[in-house]
């Protein structure tokens, strides 16, 4: 025959824009495989050949091998059309080996647009080209109503097979056999309306490949299957989708919505309505087993949170009828013998790193957002701009599929930008759904309601007081905010939300067992416990219990547990400033100033002076008639906060603290306070400073306080090395990296090999210098100290330098400029001619230009990429 295009001898280069692709897959090949692995070698080698031949001999390209077939895009339909029927005729002409004979190739062919990306093509449109193909037999070609209209005015002959719904569930397909009516086929493998009830589905499913999977493995080998998780997780959609796959497997597939259904009594009628068998009986669930014995059915019961005891019926299906599988949707599972669980979470996020905006869509919830963007914007697109934007949505809402697609419906109105910047400030302005939702998938208030609504009265008052925690909370904090009055242990107030997806276990980086919410859930339970008549009360014993906590890890921070316990309140961070905004504003006073004290060493050495500066003059500045004591730790926490940030009101504010200290005849405190007092002088006046240093250190070695010992020798190391006794310096500092060692201070022990390394560096021993502030480094990022990493790095780029590594010496400052750009941390006095003087060495080497581009290089880095980085070089 002729073709319908002309015929190109050359690859042409890929069709973008709307392309018509061709699918092919060999019919049956598992068995070949199986019978004579070799002879299928061989001959699939052929198809290879074949296909290739003719799809280039069309005008085509061959972008993927899929094992067993061949995807190809062609730029007009006609010539995909042409390909598929010598394809067709190539295969059954070719002499294939006896044990694979005959070697039967089924085609699809479908147009529509599509994204192009590193030789290959993405969207909805190769989906659907996919399922077409797989509802094919061996020798057929299937032709798509898009392409079909195409070329309706050619003479090629094509048998209309009728409208069918493709396992992807999306609208029903017009299919078409290409050729006449010579060869019989069988029906097509498609899900006939007449055997299944399964929803269609008006957009396809995303970043769910591997649960799929999952769920259709479970209901091959065991009868009862229960999808998990929490409201507007997709737990439907899932079970949808796996009913689809698993259609060809059953007689008979029934979807069956319980949304309405209450009552136990209930759940029988309603699976019986749905399959046509009602009628009256003295006994419908018996009339029901006997209907299901008699076919191979799957049964999806979707949403049976609400049916008290729905586990009775479904139990005895499941026991009685061999046949029968079921898919099970639902917030907890059925407590059944053969019950298997898949929990279904919600949707990956993006890390808040920066990445570009390819890199971004490889996270499902991206993904998402885009695609329901597009369908409500569709010159909506992702760069690099908004990338940032888009994931911070996706993070803000934890991957959760409705409400993503909630969002993405704003696209038509608002940047990204604008809807991450409302969201934090309030998710409810998600608005409505699409009004063919069910009602409670119409809001995310709404979904999370219908949870809050199916709660026995002591567990809606546990949900109602977790709504105080922010980031996650432990057992001994639930226990002393929440059970109050209910009749819960720790354990049990867990496991009854959790068996309800409502709590689930957080990770965090301390050892502590802990759990969290999904902001959705966490938001409205605020929002039900600010308007209960008990919101004072729980909010108080949650600003008291971190007040204490704060004050439990004041001094451990000094000591040998220090990185437990910055661990412990890192995770809590979340949690204190939410105490904290409490105290300040609605609560009480002495608990904000009390926590404000107690974690003047977590923000200062972990460098979050921003946070620390705003709270403490809040502090200070409500200061009045308040124990001696607790007005000193305010004061001292507020003169650190100065001194790091080189505010002139440093020595006035430890001054007071100290005169504070005395009156409450604390003496470990008020050596403490002395010994800054003196970091604050060094910055003008250095003999007030080694007076003030000498008489903390004798103060602090009468109290025993050994680890403010380590600090003040630590204090008056800097102060010789300042003045450029660099002997002296060592000689001081090593007596204090004896003595931090022996209380077990780590982060004490990093800041003075880093001090030791720059005095080597001074006193012409570059080797130890190296191997010195590479101690610094290594046990600074084993005990996650950003803040001494980044001195580290910057003082490493200088002897990179000296070795003639300049390059990444840049790199090194200017990442170690832009984290101290971000922490608001500035060099301490002793550091400051060092750390300029670093940067001018790695600057000489290299040039203004140079060093000015591998610096912006270097801010771009993560903490992970410069430490290697900089663990690379020394190494080289």
């Amino acid at each position: 025959m002729e073709p319908l295009s002309a015929r190109a001898k050359d690859q042409p280069a890929q069709p973008t824009g709307v392309v018509t692709f061709l699918f092919t897959d060999i019919e049956g090949s598992t068995a070949r495989w199986e019978r004579d692995p070799v002879s299928m070698a061989e001959a699939l080698r052929r198809h290879d050949e074949i296909t290739d031949d003719v799809v280039t001999g069309f005008g085509g390209v061959v972008f993927k091998s899929t094992g067993d077939g061949c995807c190809a895009a062609f730029a007009q339909p006609g010539a995909a059309i042409d390909a598929s029927l010598r394809l067709q005729e190539r295969m059954s002409a070719e002499a294939w080996p006896e044990s694979v004979a005959p070697l039967r190739v089924r085609c699809a062919v479908h147009t529509g647009p599509a994204d192009n990306t590193d030789n290959d093509y993405f969207g909805p449109t190769l989906n659907r080209v996919a399922r077409l193909m797989g509802a094919g037999h061996g020798g057929q070609v299937l032709i798509s109503e898009a392409t079909r209209q195409l070329v309706r005015n050619t003479p090629i002959p094509m048998r209309d097979l009728g409208v069918h719904r493709l396992r992807d569930l999306l609208e029903p397909e017009h299919i078409y056999q290409l050729g006449g009516g010579e060869e019989a086929f069988p029906p097509l493998k498609t899900l006939d309306i007449r055997r299944t009830t399964l929803p269609i589905q008006t957009t396809p499913l995303i970043g769910r490949r591997d649960a799929i999977d999952e769920v259709v493995g479970l209901v091959r080998s065991t009868p009862l299957v229960t999808l998990t998780g929490p409201g507007g997780a997709g737990k439907t959609r899932l079970a949808v989708q796996a009913g689809a796959e698993l259609a060809d497997e059953f007689d008979e597939v029934h979807f069956i919505d319980l949304t309405h259904v209450r009552e136990p009594g209930s759940i029988v009628p309603a699976i019986a309505e749905a399959l046509g068998t009602t009628g009256r009986s003295d006994d419908p669930l018996g009339i029901l087993i006997d209907h299901l014995s008699a076919r191979r059915c799957l049964l999806i019961l979707d949403n049976t949170e609400q049916i008290v005891d729905a586990a009775i019926p479904i139990g005895r299906i499941v026991d009685e009828v061999a046949t029968v599988s079921i898919i099970v949707t639902s917030r907890e599972f059925l407590h059944l013998r053969a019950e298997r669980n898949v929990p279904v979470a919600p949707l990956d996020v993006p890390p808040p790193t920066p990445m570009p905006a390819d890199e971004m869509l490889a996270y499902a919830s991206v993904d998402l957002f885009v695609q329901r963007a597009r369908a409500a914007d569709p010159s909506f697109a992702i760069d690099d701009a908004n990338a940032g934007d888009v994931a911070a949505i996706c993070r803000l809402l934890d991957g959760l599929p409705l409400a993503i697609e909630l969002a993405a419906a704003h696209v038509r109105l608002l940047p990204p930008g604008e809807i991450a910047s409302m969201l934090e400030r309030d998710l409810d302005v998600l608005g409505h759904g699409p009004v063919d939702a069910p009602a409670r998938h119409r809001t995310l208030t709404a979904t999370v309601r219908w949870s809050y609504d199916l709660l026995r009265p002591a567990e809606q008052a546990l949900l109602r007081r977790l709504g105080a925690f922010s980031g996650g909370f432990s057992l001994p904090a639930l226990e002393a905010v929440c059970l109050e009055g209910l009749d819960f242990t720790p354990i049990e107030a867990v496991e009854a939300l959790a068996d309800k997806s409502l709590v689930f276990r957080r990770q965090g980086r301390s050892r502590d067992l802990r759990f969290g919410m999904l902001e959705s859930i966490r938001s409205f339970a605020a929002d039900a416990l600010g308007s209960s008549d008990e919101a004072f009360a729980v909010r108080q014993r949650h600003a008291r219990y971190f007040a204490d906590l704060a004050e439990r890890a004041e001094a451990e921070l000094r000591g040998s547990g220090q990185t437990a316990w910055v661990a412990t309140l890192d995770d809590e961070s979340s949690n204190l400033r939410a105490a904290l905004t409490w105290s300040f504003t609605d609560g009480e006073l002495d608990v904000g100033l009390r926590t404000v004290a107690g974690l003047r060493d977590f923000w200062f050495y972990q460098g979050r002076y921003r946070e620390m500066g705003r709270w403490a003059d809040l502090a200070v500045g409500q200061l009045s008639n308040e124990d001696a004591g607790l007005r000193a730790g305010v004061y001292l926490t507020a003169g650190f906060h100065a001194y790091g940030v080189y505010r002139d009101d440093a020595e006035d504010l430890i001054q007071r603290a100290i005169e504070l200290y005395g009156e409450a005849g604390d003496d470990v405190h008020r050596a403490l306070a002395l010994v800054w007092l003196a970091g604050a002088h060094e910055l003008h006046a250095v003999p007030r400073a080694r007076e003030a240093l000498h008489e903390g250190l004798e103060l602090a070695r009468r109290a025993g306080a050994l680890e403010i010992v380590a600090q003040a020798l630590n204090m008056w190391g800097e102060l010789e090395r300042g003045a450029g006794n660099y002997e002296s310096a060592r000689t001081i500092q090593e007596e204090a990296l004896a003595l931090s060692r022996r209380t077990g201070e780590q982060r004490r022990v990093a800041m003075v090999l880093h001090n030791l390394g720059i005095i080597a560096h001074h006193l012409g021993d570059d080797a130890t210098a190296e191997r010195l502030l590479r101690e610094s480094l290594d046990l600074s990022v084993s005990i996650d100290f950003d803040q001494q990493t980044a001195h580290a790095l910057l003082m490493i780029a200088e002897q990179l330098t000296i070795r003639g590594r300049a390059d990444t010496g840049a790199q090194l400052v200017g990442f170690a400029d832009a984290l101290f750009l971000t922490m608001g941390v500035l060099a301490q006095p002793a550091d400051v001619e060092d750390q300029e003087r670093a940067r001018r060495t790695v600057a000489d080497a290299l040039g203004t230009e140079r060093y000015r581009r591998l610096t912006a290089e270097g801010a771009a880095l993560d903490i992970d990429a410069a430490v290697l980085l900089a663990r690379t070089a020394l190494d080289a």
